[in-house]
C-alpha cells in the first residue's frame, strides 16, 4: 500500500462505479441494489439484478464479462423455503467489477453485453422482490 496512490484507486472505483451506474440505469429490468454511493465509499463492485431472470452471471460469463455471485458458496441447509431473501439473493444478485484497471472500452463491453442479455432474454416476474 506504501506504493499506491490510495486516493487515485477510490477516485477511479468511484469513477468506474458511476459510469456503469449511469448506462446501466437506462436499462429496463436492470436493478442496482445501490444506485447512489455515498462520499467516500470506496465499491469492490456493483452489485445488480435482472428482474425476471436468475443466475444472469452465468450468462454474462458465457460473454466474457467477469461477473460475480454468491450460488457457488450458499450453504446447503439454507435451501427451501425458510429464507425467502437469502434464496432470493443467492440466485438473483450478482456482480460486476469496477476496479481501477478498467478502461473506458471494458465499461462499455460490459454495458453492451448486459444490453443484449437483458434484451435477448424473456422476462418473467421474480418470485420474490426485495424492497
Amino acid at each position: 500500500m506504501a506504493h499506491t496512490d490510495m486516493e487515485a484507486v477510490v477516485e477511479r472505483r468511484r469513477d468506474n462505479y458511476f459510469k456503469l451506474a449511469d448506462a446501466l440505469h437506462e436499462i429496463s429490468g436492470v436493478e442496482m441494489l445501490f444506485p447512489k454511493l455515498p462520499a467516500g465509499v470506496c465499491p469492490w463492485t456493483l452489485p445488480l439484478t435482472f428482474e425476471g431472470l436468475s443466475y444472469v452471471h452465468k450468462l454474462l460469463r458465457e460473454r466474457g464479462i467477469p461477473a460475480v455471485a454468491w450460488d457457488a458458496v450458499r450453504p446447503q441447509e439454507l435451501g427451501g423455503a425458510q429464507f425467502h431473501d437469502a434464496d432470493f439473493l443467492y440466485e438473483n444478485l450478482f456482480f460486476l467489477p469496477v476496479h481501477q484497471n478498467l478502461e473506458p472500452h471494458h465499461l462499455d463491453e460490459m454495458v453492451s453485453v448486459i444490453k443484449n442479455v437483458r434484451h435477448s432474454t424473456r422476462s418473467r416476474p421474480l418470485a420474490r422482490n426485495l424492497g
